[in-house]
Order: C-alpha cells, then sequence, then structure tokens
C-alpha cells in the first residue's frame, strides 16, 4: 500500500514527523484501505465492525454529503485516516479514526487528535467529540488521557445490523 499512498504536499507536521490534512475524495480508495487494516481486529471478535462495509464509493458519497476526510502521514507514507463533521452540538464528532495496526503506539492517534483539535479552534467549533464501543475501555482511557470527557452512554445502530453500545466523549474547547 504505500507506494500508492504518498502525499507530495502534505502539511502540518509535528514534532514527531506526523503529518497530517484535511484530504478530498481523491484519497477515498486509500483512506478505506487504512480504515478496513485497522478495523479487521473486530471480526475476529465475533462483532465485526460496520467500517468493513464501507467502500470508496460510500465514503465518496459521505464527502458529497458534508462529511469531511483527513490523513495522516509518517515517512510520507499513509498511516491513517479519520471522517469528521461539524455536528448539532457545534463540535468536531469525528469517526472511524483509523491506524495501521503496524503504526500503533507511535503518537499518530495524538497526533490526529491535535490537528482536530487545532482544526476546530480554527474554524470557532465548541470543541470535538466521538462516540466509541463501550466495550472498549482501552480506547476510552486513551481519548481521556488526551482530554476528552466521558458526556453519556447510548446504544447506536451499526452498518452491520447489530446495536452496539457505545460511550461518547468529548472536549470543549475555549472560544475567543
Amino acid at each position: 500500500m504505500s507506494e500508492v499512498t504518498r502525499a507530495d504536499d502534505v502539511t502540518d507536521a509535528n514534532a514527531s514527523g506526523i503529518q497530517v490534512r484535511e484530504v478530498d475524495a481523491a484519497w477515498a480508495e486509500h483512506a478505506c484501505a487504512i480504515m478496513h487494516a485497522a478495523f479487521a481486529e473486530y471480526g475476529a471478535t465475533g462483532k465485526p465492525s460496520g467500517a468493513m462495509l464501507e467502500t470508496p464509493a460510500t465514503l465518496r458519497d459521505e464527502l458529497k454529503d458534508g462529511v469531511r476526510l483527513a490523513m495522516a502521514w509518517r515517512d510520507e507514507v499513509a498511516v491513517a485516516m479519520v471522517k469528521f463533521v461539524r455536528a448539532e452540538d457545534d463540535t468536531f464528532y469525528f469517526s472511524r479514526l483509523a491506524v495501521l495496526p503496524e503504526q500503533r503506539n507511535t503518537g499518530i492517534t495524538r497526533a490526529v487528535i491535535d490537528w482536530l483539535t487545532a482544526r476546530a479552534q480554527d474554524e470557532d467549533a465548541a470543541g470535538i467529540s466521538c462516540c466509541v464501543r463501550a466495550e472498549e475501555a482501552d480506547l476510552i482511557g486513551m481519548y481521556s488521557h488526551f482530554g476528552m470527557s466521558i458526556t453519556g452512554h447510548t446504544d447506536k445502530p451499526s452498518l452491520t445490523g447489530r446495536v452496539i453500545p457505545v460511550t461518547w466523549l468529548a472536549m470543549p474547547l475555549s472560544r475567543a
């Protein structure tokens, strides 16, 4: 995958060499490949992720409907993706934050969260928010470590047809 996921104009590099930027529909195939690689592990649990049902075409359709897409690179190779949208509560709600399995625990998720937070501030949003499977204590802990707080628990329908208990998290931002 790395030979086809290079970006010549990547911006917003952080100190660890991770670069994040918003991309357009031309990157849908690459983003979908990263998402599938990252979410494939749920299939082994018997609780597959709806992410596996997303395709480049469905991702392009979401982008036409206002969802935004960002990707992260390390050494000019795409290693992560995230979808986000300005939600009704005026936060940047992000979903499908996906990091290639071999790139996990290297600061990429933090770089993406920092980038989302900066974009939210730049666009005067109220903060950032997401939901994760309630059983994912490690993810909830990681997002909490990054400054997000649990705001609620609900059930959410998955693209798989299952209803999944989720935990909602948010990080409010100060407005200028």
